[in-house]
């Protein structure tokens, strides 16, 4: 199973939220980054992807290996991850 981090105020929440994301804003993921799993695969992403590139830096600047940024952010691919966390 993947984490996904949503890494700023985005759009999408509460429905990433049920399927268990975790919401990490980016101006706390420094202290928040013991709560995550080094050995499963990371998907952050924020509304337009900036945000979310940053995110991934600091995680993988942590000593994480696995760690994708959903390019494009969820504006671009809302309604497949609305899909996701639906079913």
């Amino acid at each position: 199973m993947k984490i996904i981090v949503i890494g700023g105020v985005a759009a999408g929440t509460s429905a990433a939220a049920k399927a268990g994301a975790i919401n990490i804003p980016q101006e706390n993921i420094r202290e928040q980054i013991k709560a995550l799993n080094k050995d499963k695969e990371i998907v952050v992403y924020c509304n337009k992807g900036v945000t979310g590139n940053a995110v991934q830096n600091i995680i993988l600047g942590n000593g994480f290996k696995d760690v994708l940024n959903l390019s494009g952010g969820f504006k671009n691919y809302k309604n497949y991850i609305i899909g996701i966390y639906e079913n």
